[in-house]
């Protein structure tokens, strides 16, 4: 009845679907590669920030103690620098601790020792625009090796089908033989064909169940497969709407970075002209190291979701 063609069929159908696992989880495992990879490059970037907000720390310090000791400003404005000063010290060692475990888990996650001296290519400096990364995701649902896996379920319930219907057809087999043997030195050969031919006569009210119950599952595969291809489209939607929520983040940060840096300026000018004091100033440096923290964040947040939706369209490679 064809079951050992289509056992064969279901078999290649098999070898099929374990590559299209470990395809899927070969990408699982790279997407939370480069999130590791990125978020190192964001505690790199904030330490960069940490070490501008010390240099104009350690030089309002010096301006604090010649204006105490000219009697210009309270002891009090004197400690309120050594404070902050304290504050980013304990920062620095939280920020290099993070450092070291994310380079940690990145050279695990790599099957690499650790190599605290290890060099990332790229930056956080300039992400690009999104537009070009956007595809035809009606398109590009075949793509995914989700789909794929469905689609291979639909047709393997198709060839267990006929399957099961091949135990109930006729069984034909066919063979040759044939044997040579020496008798009073002389050689003798007989070649001999033979044939059979089962017929199944009974069973047949119980083949109808069984094939109506195999069909059944058939149809429940081709559905599930529709269903999942509607949630992979969403997963898409999904995912292109963080990469452009992600992209409007990013520019709010670096805008509101340059107002912060702007703000500074303009309250480092009123202090050296008596208008603001050093509270005034020590604020204004806090707004702009918190400023470009979140601008760190913030493009960290748009790396991912840029990986992140190559990953939802089947581009991740």
């Amino acid at each position: 009845g064809g079951r050992i063609w289509n056992g064969n069929r279901l078999a290649q159908l098999g070898t099929r679907v374990s590559a299209e696992k470990l395809s899927l989880t070969t990408t699982g495992v790279l997407l939370e590669t480069e999130k590791q990879y990125w978020q190192i490059l964001t505690l790199r970037e904030k330490m960069k920030t940490l070490d501008r907000y010390d240099s104009l720390l350690r030089n309002l310090e010096k301006d604090a103690d010649v204006a105490y000791k000219a009697g210009l400003i309270h002891y009090n404005d004197v400690l309120k620098v050594t404070l902050k000063e304290g504050e980013l010290a304990m920062n620095r060692v939280k920020l290099e601790n993070g450092i070291q475990m994310a380079t940690r888990a990145l050279c695990r996650q790599i099957g690499i020792g650790y190599d605290s001296t290890v060099i990332l290519a790229d930056s956080l400096v300039m992400p690009s625009d999104p537009a070009g990364l956007h595809t035809d995701h009606a398109a590009a649902v075949s793509q995914r090796t989700e789909y794929r896996l469905l689609s291979e379920s639909v047709r393997a319930e198709q060839l267990k089908y006929r399957m099961k219907l091949g135990e109930y057809l006729p069984e034909a087999g066919v063979g040759v033989g044939g044997f040579t043997f020496n008798m009073a030195d002389e050689w003798n050969s007989n070649l001999m064909a033979f044939g059979s031919l089962t017929i199944p006569l009974s069973g047949w009210w119980e083949a109808s169940h069984t094939l109506k119950e195999q069909r059944l599952k058939e149809q429940i595969a081709v559905n599930e497969a529709g269903d999942a291809e509607s949630m992979l489209l969403l997963d898409m939607e999904n995912a292109w709407c963080r990469v452009t929520e992600g992209w409007k983040q990013v520019k709010i940060a670096e805008l509101s970075v340059a107002q912060a840096e702007q703000n500074l300026k303009i309250t480092h000018d009123n202090y050296r002209a008596g208008i603001n004091g050093i509270s005034d100033l020590l604020e204004a440096q806090a707004v702009l190291q918190n400023a470009m923290d979140t601008l760190a964040e913030s493009r960290y947040g748009y790396c991912v979701a840029q990986a992140d939706y190559r990953r939802a369209t089947g581009n991740y490679r």
